[in-house]
């Protein structure tokens, strides 16, 4: 038994006190929304006031058109210290609830450090009016060492045209605070709504801080599962700074799964899942289009991300697209406007109705040295643009695959059907052409048929041993072209063929660039 002697140090365990038994609430539905504010207000005065955690039992605290009372007012100048207070909850049987006209967010943990939510309480909420939706925690002003554990379900949102407002389990919005915007590490479990977790910071603001924002997430049937939005920069921003955003876990049965613009410095690894169709997935709880103006499923939506990296598996079903990667107005950032040193891993299945991945250019904006990863389930191919010499991209479609088609030659009697065999690993081509010689009719000498998957976003030459009715092999030109036509000439310099006789090519492997 350990024994505690006269000047040793000695460690004192925290008091918990009840909200209940200690402070008054009655989470049964017979205290008014006014009465149980004052309870939770009491409660928080005192935890603070005398260095002990809370804890909620079972039960549904409701308050009616205000937030919990473990926040600053107004803009606060400094962060308020609440001494690692820890509020205790029991599972999602406690419920945290706000009932408001305009919006009232569940928790709003205005200018706070060293604070605690444990125990994955339900956080929602209703609405009346048409001015705000209600969020489950929104984090504003700074903050600094605030670990969460929480459960949002079905928050109300808005659809207000060009955005939807409230609805949003966790929503980092330090806007310009002077304040420190520190630690926050959570376990986010989002049902039914408008975004599992967000932020949005000012650029410039946030560049000054050391955000360190580390969160596990599990988005089902949310508009959007994780997003880090911000406007453009209104100044000049250093090319090295990192957001601090930091997200991982699943997004179930959302109608958008990740969506990145102007991002420095994240990390996202989301596993999509999905089981409903891309119809159900466009509607909230209520069977209302969560945005009727954007109706666009699709697993990764990442236009202007920087030193980023983005991890994006699993199954998107029936989609819009899977992928649109590319570039964004850089406002004042003096930085280029494209997806830049960012390393992007995509591992999706599905099916993309307009694409698979699309590049997204802004102004010649789009992905630049960068290393983009692709498995084949995800695409067939990489956009051309992202090919581009002076954009420095490493790029690789994962997997080797194989086939052969026939084609049809012409200029040559009989024109006949000729069998080609074809390997592709990543962007390089190899072609197997077979042997053959044919009676000219014609000056010129053509391979038609390759199929889509081999077929150049240019043309493409390769040097192959022909014969042009003189007996002897020499060196000539096969152009690959786009429309999937093997166009051969009899020499080096293009040179046409002798309408008359012969000519042949030889059996021969080249290779090419798609």
């Amino acid at each position: 038994m350990a024994k505690s002697n006269a000047g040793e140090n000695v460690i004192k365990l925290r008091d918990i006190k009840s909200l209940t038994a200690d402070f008054g609430a009655i989470p049964d539905g017979s205290q008014s929304a006014a009465d149980m504010l004052a309870a939770c207000q009491a409660a928080w005065t005192s935890a603070l006031a005398n260095d002990h955690d809370l804890y909620a039992p079972a039960g549904t605290y409701t308050i009616g058109d205000a937030s919990f009372p473990w926040r600053q007012s107004g803009t606060p100048a400094t962060l308020l210290d609440c001494n690692n207070v820890t509020l205790y909850c029991e599972g999602p049987a406690t419920i945290f609830k706000t009932a408001s006209a305009a919006g009232a967010d569940v928790f709003n943990l205005n200018g706070l450090k060293n604070f605690h939510v444990r125990g994955f309480p339900t956080l929602t909420g209703t609405i009346s009016g048409t001015t705000s939706g209600s969020n489950g925690v929104s984090i504003t002003n700074g903050w600094d060492n605030i670990t969460l554990e929480v459960r949002a379900l079905n928050l109300p949102s808005l659809d207000k045209t060009t955005y939807v407002d409230g609805g949003k389990a966790l929503t980092v919005q330090p806007a310009t605070t002077v304040n420190a915007c520190g630690t926050l590490k959570a376990v986010v479990f989002a049902q039914g709504c408008s975004e599992g977790f967000g932020y949005e910071p000012d650029l410039v603001t946030a560049a000054d801080k050391t955000a360190n924002m580390d969160v596990a997430l599990f988005a089902t049937d949310c508009y959007i599962a994780t997003k880090s939005v911000a406007a453009a920069a209104s100044g000049a921003l250093s090319s090295g700074i990192s957001s601090g955003f930091k997200v991982r876990g699943f997004a179930v049965n959302c109608q958008q799964d990740v969506v990145l613009n102007r991002m420095h410095g994240g990390t996202v690894d989301m596993t999509v899942v999905t089981t409903k169709s891309a119809a159900a997935r466009r509607l909230d709880s209520n069977g209302v289009a969560w945005r009727a103006s954007d109706a666009t499923v699709i697993a990764l939506g990442c236009t202007y991300a920087k030193n980023a990296q983005i991890k994006v598996t699993g199954d998107k079903g029936a989609c819009d697209t899977k992928v649109s990667l590319g570039g964004a107005s850089a406002g004042s950032s003096g930085l280029g406007g494209s997806t830049q040193y960012c390393d992007i891993y995509l591992d999706i299945a599905g099916t993309g109705g307009t694409a698979d991945l699309a590049a997204v250019d802004s102004g010649g904006n789009s992905l630049a040295e960068s290393r983009l990863v692709c498995t084949p389930v995800t695409a067939t191919s990489i956009p051309s643009d992202f090919y581009t010499l002076a954009k420095i991209n490493s790029l690789s479609l994962i997997g080797d695959t194989c086939g052969s088609y026939t084609g049809t030659t012409t200029g040559l009697n009989p024109e006949v059907p000729f069998p080609v065999l074809w390997a592709k690993h990543d962007r390089m081509v190899t072609l197997y052409i077979g042997a053959y010689t044919g009676t000219s009719n014609q000056t010129y000498f053509t391979i038609t048929g390759a199929p889509a998957t081999i077929r150049p976003s240019a043309a493409r030459e390769m040097l192959v041993r022909v014969q042009d009715n003189t007996g002897t092999y020499a060196v000539g030109v096969a152009s690959m072209g786009t429309d999937g036509v093997i166009t051969l000439s009899s020499t080096v310099g293009g040179g046409t063929w002798t309408a008359g006789g012969t000519k042949s090519i030889a059996a021969q492997s080249v290779s090419y660039i798609l």
